[in-house]
């Protein structure tokens, strides 16, 4: 029970929750897990917030006292959580709001396109360790348009894009874009997001092979092209 939440805040990328027992919880809305959690130590907010012993006694009895508690939403910066008891107020929210925010969009990416593509990489694979599937899915869908649900999938790869932070972020967002693209036999599309990778993620000697492999008519099932780690954190 002292675990159900009396309190809910949201922010852009997060839901906060206050519990019975003064836990304040960090869930990502995309995860949907926690993902930061702290405790909330009433006296020492009531000491430290105080300039006098009379002050610390008046704030002890107001954030000891019978008033619930309640997470507030900051209207000017929507990224900001206001812990609110009695008469004070104080600052609740995320060491870093959009740190991991772009990995965990680039997550359910591979998770929304794998179950319907065999042929494309894991996401501990592709986004994490930087492995290459050897081959394309040998389709012939490379010239045609991008069917409804390959626009879905590409339009998540470049909001997981747009959260990224650096470079390397995004270099490692657009390879395994690039590798969904090629197991779907779109080579040209692939060839695309692969030259936008640098030579460390993606090396133009292994990649011009495994573009050219589609349009001859082959493909080895049993070649893997391992990359190295582009990735930033």
């Amino acid at each position: 029970a002292t675990m159900s939440p009396v309190s809910i805040g949201l922010t852009p990328h997060h839901f906060i929750t206050l519990s019975l027992g003064n836990e304040v919880r960090f869930v990502n809305r995309v995860a949907k897990k926690v993902v930061q959690e702290e405790r909330v130590d009433w006296v020492s907010l009531s000491q430290t917030s105080s300039s006098s012993a009379e002050d610390a006694l008046q704030h002890a009895s107001s954030w000891g006292g019978a008033s619930s508690a309640e997470l507030l939403t900051d209207v000017r910066r929507l990224d900001q959580i206001w812990l609110r008891k009695g008469r004070s107020l104080v600052h609740i929210s995320s060491s870093c709001e959009d740190r991991d925010v772009w990995k965990f969009t680039l997550a359910r990416c591979i998770e929304t396109a794998a179950p319907q593509h065999p042929n494309f990489a894991s996401s501990h694979d592709a986004a994490a360790a930087g492995m290459a599937e050897g081959g394309a899915a040998g389709n012939s869908s490379g010239n045609a348009p991008l069917t409804s649900e390959e626009k879905h999938i590409d339009g998540q790869f470049e909001h997981a894009k747009s959260l990224c932070s650096n470079a390397s972020q995004k270099a490692v967002v657009t390879a395994v874009r690039a590798e969904y693209h090629l197991s779907q036999g779109r080579v040209e599309l692939a060839a695309k997001y692969m030259a936008q990778c640098p030579d460390a993620v993606m090396p133009f000697a292994d990649t011009s092979i495994r573009l050219a492999l589609p349009m001859l008519g082959g493909r080895d099932n049993n070649d893997q092209t391992s990359f190295p780690r582009g990735g930033g954190g």
